[in-house]
C-alpha cells in the first residue's frame, strides 16, 4: 500500500490506496523533500559568488518551518498510535512518505540556480498541512494489514485458536479512538476478516496486496 502526499490543483492530498478504494487523509497548500539546508550561493557574470537574496532566504526559512512542523506531527501522531496499537510478530509499520516535495524545493532554491528559479515563478514556494491523526491512521492500516495477513497464515496452518484471536484482535479496533477515520470499517470485518473464522481467506487475500511489504507475514 503505497502511501503518498500528491499535489492536485494546489491542494497537496495525503492519499492511501486500499483494497477498498482510496481515501484520502489529509488536504494541504500544496507542497514537500531532503533534510534542511542552508541557504546556496550563485555564480556572477565575472566568477564571482553572490549571497543568495532576501526573498530566497525567507523562502527557505518558511519551507524549513513548515518541514519542522509536520515532521514533529509525524513523531508525535507516530509516537501515540504506535503505544496502542500493537503489531503481531514478523510485522512493523511501513514507511510514511510527506517530506519530499517540501525538501525538493528547499534543495532547489538552495542551489546555484535558487534565485533564478524563484524569480522566473519555476518555483512557487507553498507549504503543506495535515489533518490531525492523519499519520495515526496510517499506522491503523498498517496494523489491520498485519492482523489481517496473521489471521490468513493462522487459517493456513490450520491453527483454530490463533484464527480467534486475530477475529477479536480486529474487531476490537472497533472500540478505539482511531477507528473514526474508518467508516466503513464494520464492512471490512464482514468482508476480509469474519470469514477467517470459517477458514474462507479469498477476501482477505484480496486485500493484502494492497498493504505494504512489512505488515505482511508472508514477505
Amino acid at each position: 500500500m503505497k502511501k503518498i502526499a500528491v499535489a492536485i490543483g494546489g491542494a497537496t492530498i495525503l492519499a492511501v490506496g486500499g483494497g477498498v478504494g482510496l481515501s484520502i487523509l489529509a488536504l494541504g497548500d500544496a507542497s514537500a523533500h531532503s533534510e534542511p539546508s542552508t541557504g546556496g550561493t550563485e555564480v556572477g557574470s565575472q566568477g564571482q559568488t553572490s549571497a543568495p537574496s532576501q526573498a530566497v532566504l525567507d523562502a527557505i526559512a518558511e519551507l524549513e518551518l513548515n518541514r519542522e512542523q509536520i515532521a514533529a506531527q509525524v513523531e508525535s501522531e507516530l509516537g501515540e498510535a504506535s503505544a496502542v496499537l500493537s503489531m503481531p510478530a514478523g510485522t512493523e509499520f511501513g514507511p510514511v512518505y510527506v517530506l519530499e516535495e517540501i525538501d525538493s524545493q528547499i534543495e532547489m532554491l538552495s542551489g546555484d540556480h535558487g534565485e533564478e528559479l524563484l524569480v522566473s515563478g519555476a518555483i512557487d514556494p507553498v507549504t503543506q498541512w495535515f489533518e490531525p491523526g492523519s499519520f495515526a491512521s496510517l499506522m491503523a492500516i498498517d496494523w489491520k494489514c498485519a492482523w489481517l495477513s496473521t489471521g490468513v497464515a493462522a487459517v493456513q496452518a490450520g491453527d483454530r485458536d490463533a484464527v480467534v484471536e486475530v477475529v477479536q484482535t480486529l474487531h476490537s479496533f472497533a472500540e478505539s479512538e482511531y477507528v473514526g477515520a474508518f467508516p466503513d470499517y464494520d464492512y471490512v470485518l464482514s468482508l476480509y476478516v469474519d470469514p477467517l473464522l470459517d477458514g474462507d481467506t479469498t477476501g482477505a487475500l484480496q486485500y493484502l496486496p494492497s498493504c505494504e511489504d512489512s505488515t505482511r507475514v508472508d514477505d
